[in-house]
C-alpha cells in the first residue's frame, strides 16, 4: 500500500499483518509512528505525503531524513499532530513550524540545523528538546532563538553551544530545565524562572550558589556521555 519500506515494516509490527492486509481502516487507527524518507543506503527518495495516509497521528518520528519547508507544509494537513522527533536529520535554514497549529512537543536529537533561528516559529510548544545540535557554522545557540515563552514547561538543551544565558529567564513558566554536557557561563537566570521545579547539570556546576534557590531540585549527571562523530568516533561529554 505505501511506497516506504521503513512505514511498511513499521505498520506490519504495529498491526501484526502483512502489509497486503493493511486497509484504510487500519491505518486511520495509527495515532504514533516512525518515518524515514531515505532508503537503508541514505537516498532520499520516499515521500513525506505518505504520512496523510495515518490521518490520526499525534506523535511522529522522522529519522536520517532532509526537512524542508515542503515537508512541513504536508505535515501541517494533520491536525492532530502534538509531537515531532527528529533524529540525525538535516534541517533546511528556511523552515517555519509556524503553519503547525496543534504542535505541542518538538524534540532535535543529534540533528544538522541550518539556522537556529527556525526554532523562534514554534511559538506554542510545552517541551522543546534540543540533542547536540550542529551546523555548518558551528554557530552557538542563541536563547533568544527560542520561542514559546507562554506555553513552555520543559525545556532540554544538551550538548549545546549557548550564547546569552540571561535570556532563560524569560522562560517563567519552565518548569524543568536540563543543561546537560552544555556549558554555563552562569546561573543568575535562575532567580527569575519562578516556576523551575528542576534543573539537570553536569557535576562542576553543584555547588553554583544560584542553584541553591528553595525548593529547587538539582539533578546532576551520573555518568558521562558518549557523543557519537560523523566519522563513526565517540567522544566523552
Amino acid at each position: 500500500m505505501l511506497k516506504n519500506e521503513v512505514m511498511n515494516e513499521t505498520l506490519e509490527v504495529m498491526l501484526n499483518k502483512n502489509r497486503k492486509n493493511i486497509t484504510i481502516e487500519d491505518l486511520q487507527q495509527i495515532e504514533t509512528i516512525y518515518f524515514s524518507k531515505a532508503t537503508q543506503d541514505g537516498e532520499q527518495v520516499f515521500p513525506i505525503e505518505e504520512v496523510l495516509l495515518l490521518p490520526n497521528i499525534s506523535v511522529l518520528s522522522i529519522a536520517s531524513s532532509m526537512i524542508t519547508q515542503e515537508d512541513i507544509e504536508v505535515l501541517s494537513q494533520l491536525p492532530n499532530l502534538k509531537s515531532i522527533s527528529f533524529t540525525r536529520c538535516i534541517i533546511e535554514e528556511d523552515v517555519d513550524y509556524s503553519s503547525l497549529s496543534a504542535l505541542e512537543n518538538l524534540s532535535i536529537s543529534r540533528s544538522f540545523i541550518n539556522n537556529y533561528q527556525t526554532l523562534s516559529t514554534a511559538k506554542t510548544l510545552k517541551s522543546l528538546e534540543l540533542f547536540f545540535p550542529y551546523n555548518e557554522n558551528d554557530d552557538d545557540l542563541n536563547i533568544s532563538d527560542i520561542s514559546s515563552e507562554e506555553t513552555l514547561e520543559m525545556l532540554t538543551l544538551e550538548g549545546c553551544d549557548i550564547s546569552n544565558p540571561t535570556s532563560f529567564s524569560k522562560f517563567t513558566k519552565v518548569k524543568t530545565l536540563n543543561l546537560l554536557s552544555t556549558t554555563v557561563q552562569h546561573f543568575d537566570f535562575v532567580n527569575h524562572m519562578n516556576s523551575l521545579e528542576t534543573i539537570y547539570v553536569s557535576p562542576r556546576y553543584g555547588e553554583d550558589k544560584n542553584l541553591k534557590k528553595p525548593n529547587l531540585i538539582v539533578q546532576l549527571s551520573k555518568a558521562e556521555l558518549v557523543m557519537d562523530n560523523v566519522d563513526g568516533s565517540k567522544n566523552l561529554v
